[in-house]
Formats: structure tokens, sequence, C-alpha cells
């Protein structure tokens, strides 16, 4: 069986980061409250590794983002062009 390869999308954390740190402070502290090393949690917003579903719905409760704003904090996408 062949594996199915999809290209990679390039999303931008720069909102979810900006709420962690107004409500916990730290990356380091919200990484605790989410159950993962902050190690885990910066791989996650730098896109190094994808956020999972259970991560996606647990961070949703632990910074009061409502459903409708998923797409603006987990999906919006980078601007990967340079300006010269």
């Amino acid at each position: 069986m062949r594996k199915i390869k999809f290209a990679k999308e390039k999303y931008d954390y720069t909102i979810l980061l900006a709420k962690i740190l107004i409500k916990y402070r730290s990356r380091a502290k919200f990484a605790d409250a989410l159950g993962v090393t902050p190690k885990t949690l910066m791989n996650k917003l730098e896109g190094k590794t994808p956020f999972k579903q259970w991560e996606v719905e647990q961070i949703c409760k632990l910074l009061d983002i409502d459903h409708d704003d998923i797409q603006t904090y987990f999906f919006t996408k980078s601007d990967t062009r340079k300006e010269t």
C-alpha cells in the first residue's frame, strides 16, 4: 500500500501565543496546565509537530476559546512570502 503525502501547511500561532501569555504569563506554566512539556508546546507553536485533537480541545478550555474561534487560533495560515 502506498502512503499518500500531503502538503505540509504552515500556520501562524501568534494569536494563540499572545492569549497563552496573557492568561498564564509564561509558556512553561501553560504547558504544565496542558500536561505537556515546555519543549513539546514550543515544537507545536513553531509548527514542528502538529497539535492533536485532544490538545486543541483542552487548550480551548484552558484559554476560554469559543469553538467558533478555533479557526483564528489554530488555522491561520502563515505568510511565508518574504518582502524585499
